[in-house]
């Protein structure tokens, strides 16, 4: 099975290389930068191909050339900021266009990921059927158009999905806090005792592999259900970092520097079920973010 897979430099596309270096299907990876790449391609192993963009020609055009007739395309290069916006909505097109015109001839499975702050709060325990990005928070609202750009590209041979991960850690922006609590000797924690949800990257990369064989379409959580409340978080901070002290801030974005794009989330109540993940495909995370981040967090 031949395979695009973009962003393999940042977590998720790591971790979706991963996952499936192992089976042996052939793998193209567009880059930019071959040099940052290459590395990686070495550690992973498997049968990858590094293909350079050529960035003499408009975005779109370049991930539409190296997308087109290839029949699985993954896009996991996640957009952080308004900034990228533009960018991001002529890669979508790109690989959206190239999809379609693939789909003329074979079946193709297009996903494309986004994030679950693309559905903003959620107070109980919920499932793909039971949130909207009409609630999408302010800061990623231009990541709505992008859903509703990938999603209208459904058709009878073009299985469109989007991909919604929560906050990722074992090697990731999680696992950059915690570093810094150790680091600076302080626990910075916002007011309040909300809870978000996680997912290890091992979980992330075998859930994409989970999704593309089964060719699945609309939307997906990627996540490991409840995760624990601030309260808990801190306890957890207290056992991997060693560190006693906690300060109590009113913005996060005045540590951010520091601290992390994860205190910003700590400000929320995101509670997110991988619900059609578990029942069309039978994903279970093997791991837990309470039982497992003492030795699971990378600091």
């Amino acid at each position: 099975m031949k395979v695009l897979v973009t962003g393999i430099t940042g977590t998720i596309g790591g971790s979706i290389l991963s996952a499936l270096a192992p089976t042996g299907y052939e793998i193209i990876c567009p880059v930019r930068s071959r040099a940052k790449a290459q590395p990686i391609v070495e550690r992973v192993g498997g049968n990858i191909t590094l293909v350079d963009l050529d960035q003499s020609l408009d975005i779109q055009t370049q991930f539409y050339n190296v997308a087109r007739g290839i029949p699985n395309i993954i896009h996991a290069g996640f957009l952080m900021s308004y900034n990228d916006a533009e960018m991001e909505t002529q890669v979508i097109t790109g690989l959206v266009n190239a999809a379609k015109e693939t789909s003329q001839t074979v079946e193709v499975a297009l996903i494309v990921t986004t994030g679950a702050l693309c559905v903003g709060q959620n107070f109980e325990l919920s499932g793909e059927d039971q949130i909207s990005n009409e609630n999408c928070l302010d800061l990623l609202k231009c990541r709505v158009a992008h859903e509703e750009l990938v999603l209208a590209s459904n058709s009878a041979t073009l299985k469109a999905s989007i991909t919604r991960p929560v906050c990722i850690y074992g090697g990731s922006f999680v696992d950059q806090y915690y570093k810094a609590c150790k680091q600076y000797g302080k626990i910075i924690v916002p007011h309040g005792n909300g809870s978000v949800s996680y997912i290890h990257k091992s979980d992330l990369g075998r859930y994409y592999k989970l999704l593309l064989e089964y060719k699945g379409s609309g939307c997906f959580t990627i996540s490991e259900g409840l995760g624990p409340n601030l309260d808990e978080v801190i306890e957890i901070a207290k056992k991997v970092s060693g560190v006693q002290e906690v300060v109590r801030i009113d913005n996060p974005w005045e540590h951010m520097a520091t601290y992390g794009f994860y205190l910003f989330e700590l400000t929320l109540t995101s509670k997110l079920d991988p619900k059609r993940g578990r029942e069309l495909f039978g994903f279970v995370p093997e791991y837990n973010f309470a039982r497992d981040a003492e030795r699971l967090l990378v600091l």
